[in-house]
């Protein structure tokens, strides 16, 4: 073979080059060794591939840049900057950290060959190379480059996607809340005008308007909750919280609830609980989703109990059971997803938009905890809510004495 083509002007013009990867993929072959380009080049070319070759490691990174070939096969030992340094170089650069690189170094050289993986190498070849092999090893490294490639684009659109999609709901939600307003408030208005303007039918009839107005405004609002979560994380108004405060005010909203279904609703909370830097309002709002839960899916005569403490870890868990109808482990999973519903008897009587567990989970994550769900069919359902031990503030507030801080 003659060496002494490599000599040659291999770069061509790039409309050269561009014209042969409109059929193959374009490998650049770094090396200090003449032979090693030149038999790499050739190789290459007889097996299909577009090749361009450097002499030096500055050469080479240069062509990286400009060229961004298929793949770089690349010599360790190199004049003026090794390959170790390109493959760093090539690592913190943006157009050029996703181009797989394939080191060749002497089989004894290990310490090369893992300083390479260390600055971002995806695999490696040792001297003498074996040739016949060279193409398949190639092939294989590229398609796996490929497939990554695919995946990444297909996670970008992904989240493109739920990014615009949580921006059309943030938004749509925020003009629909205004109208809305307006529409609870002015049936509120017609049922309770003291003159006789309307007939008690008509009364009736703007109790409907407000109360529906009402559900739709709540679906509103968590549908909101959730794209802000999703969207840019939901900003936390902290205070130091009493948690028996919280689950006192949370019991008596949803006592007529449970007094309609005839339950009971039981406490077990020790004589003092840790206070909880936590936002009020959204432990509320957990709280009252979990009870609501509770309390709809139970049966008449049935009970909810309601207990807290801190676990064996230091994390502050709470606790809502019932004796309700409970689920198997594909509707856990079900109720766990944004619009999703579990159909029986039960959802079939109560309103619901299957947003209520989502957003609370969505509202413990926000704090650093989560909720996790013990339940079997017709043995009830356990809701525990877990929150971390930062979230426990070591002074202890008595139960019922409200909270620490407003």
């Amino acid at each position: 073979m003659d060496v002494r083509a490599d000599r040659s002007q291999h770069a061509g013009d790039m409309s050269e080059i561009e014209i042969q990867r409109k059929n193959a993929p374009l490998i650049l072959v770094i090396d200090g060794e003449t032979v090693q380009r030149v038999l790499a080049r050739d190789v290459l070319h007889r097996t299909g591939f577009a090749v361009e070759v450097a002499a030096s490691g500055i050469e080479g990174l240069e062509k990286i840049r400009s060229l961004k070939p298929d793949l770089v096969m690349l010599g360790v030992r190199l004049p003026d900057l090794n390959g170790v340094g390109v493959c760093r170089a090539c690592q913190e650069d943006d157009g050029t950290r996703n181009i797989p690189i394939l080191i060749v170094a002497e089989a004894s050289d290990s310490e090369s060959i893992q300083r390479g993986f260390e600055a971002g190498a995806r695999d490696f070849l040792t001297m003498p190379v074996n040739w016949s092999l060279l193409d398949q090893r190639i092939r294989f490294i590229l398609r796996e480059s490929q497939a990554a490639r695919r995946l990444s684009d297909a996670l970008q659109r992904a989240e493109a996607a739920s990014q615009g999609k949580n921006w059309f709901l943030a938004n749509l939600s925020h003009e629909l809340r205004t109208p809305l307003n307006a529409i609870i408030g002015f049936a509120e208005m017609l049922n309770i005008k003291k003159d006789n303007v309307f007939a008690p039918k008509d009364r009736k009839y703007a109790g409907h308007i407000r109360r529906s107005g009402e559900h739709l405004l709540s679906l509103i609002n968590d549908v909101l909750d959730l794209a802000k979560i999703d969207a840019s994380g939901l900003e936390l108004n902290e205070a130091v919280v009493s948690p028996a405060s919280v689950i006192a005010d949370c019991i008596d909203f949803i006592t007529p609830q449970a007094q309609q279904g005839e339950l009971t609703i039981e406490t077990e909370l020790p004589a003092s609980l840790p206070a909880l830097l936590v936002d009020a309002r959204r432990l509320r709002q957990v709280l009252l989703n979990l009870l609501s839960n509770a309390v709809k899916f139970t049966p008449k005569g049935g009970h909810v109990k309601v207990s807290a403490g801190l676990d064996s870890g230091g994390r502050f868990t709470l606790r809502v059971a019932d004796s309700g109808i409970g689920m198997s482990a594909e509707e856990i999973e079900i109720v766990q997803q944004p619009f999703r519903r579990v159909e029986n008897d039960f959802t079939r009587t109560h309103d619901g938009t299957g947003l209520g567990l989502p957003l609370a989970s969505a509202l413990a994550r926000a704090h650093g905890g989560e909720i996790v769900l013990e339940s079997a069919p017709n043995a009830g359902t356990t809701a525990i809510l877990t929150l971390p031990p930062e979230r426990v503030i070591t002074a202890r507030v008595t139960a019922g004495t409200g909270p620490a801080a407003a």
